[in-house]
């Protein structure tokens, strides 16, 4: 598995998608470009006979949607149209075998019911600082982004009573996915003051990172005074970035 994955993703080894099925639909695209490379112009396994070729990966991913890491498990299979009968049987035999093979080890963490998230607080004394460029033109454009890389960090925040290597950075690359979910009425809103840019873009981004209760329970909070994504709630004295 690490040769087919070393082949696949030679930079890291990672896999970065939008959604858990895309980064299933990656692994499947490498694979095929990877058997399409080593079978001969009819279909039939190169050089040394064999029954088939079994391509395997087994590789971390990076989801964003829902956000979240994944070890991923993909396969492809290649069969040798040249063998005869018995020795079809035989591979079939032999790939029902494997199949039938329990994976799960008795050792590894149970996994845990995901619980949506239906509230979020910001506490007092939340420590966050939006880039002003990014600001002055969002309010300037009357609420549209500008063209920043994606990578560029555009929001810091820091929850209370921690130090700065606690600091968390949001990328422009989340901003987008923010604006994507906003009416026309929101992005006007947010659009006539700081303030609102605040109200409005800081608890979605939270949201959006931190969609599932437990993930950062920081932001948990007691359920009466929670705020919903498009709501404020009173948080630290924003900065600049």
């Amino acid at each position: 598995m690490g040769y087919w994955q070393s082949m696949s993703y030679p930079h890291n080894g990672l896999v970065w998608g939008v959604t858990p099925d895309h980064t299933r639909d990656l692994l499947q695209d490498k694979l095929k470009a990877i058997g399409d490379a080593l079978v001969g112009p009819t279909d039939n396994i190169p050089e040394e006979p064999a029954i088939a070729l079994w391509m395997q990966i087994h590789i971390p991913c990076l989801v964003r949607h829902p956000p979240q890491p994944v070890t991923r498990f993909s396969s492809y299979y290649i069969q040798n149209w040249t063998l005869g009968f018995d020795s079809c049987v035989a591979a079939l035999r032999i790939w029902i075998q494997i199949m039938g093979v329990g994976t799960s080890d008795p050792e590894d963490e149970k996994p845990s019911r995901l619980e949506p998230r239906r509230t979020l607080v910001i506490p007092a004394g939340t420590d966050f600082a939006f880039d002003d460029d990014l600001l002055r033109s969002i309010i300037s454009s009357g609420g549209k982004l500008p063209d920043l890389p994606d990578e560029q960090v555009v929001v810091s925040v820091k929850r209370p009573n921690s130090n700065e290597d606690a600091r968390e950075n949001f990328s422009f690359y989340e901003m987008k996915f923010v604006f994507a979910q906003l009416s026309e009425d929101e992005r006007q809103t947010l659009a006539t003051s700081t303030e609102q840019a605040y109200s409005v873009l800081l608890p979605r981004l939270l949201w959006a990172r931190y969609p599932y209760v437990g993930q950062a329970p920081w932001l948990d909070g007691p359920i009466g005074t929670a705020t919903s994504p498009g709501e404020s709630d009173s948080i630290g004295s924003p900065r600049s970035l």
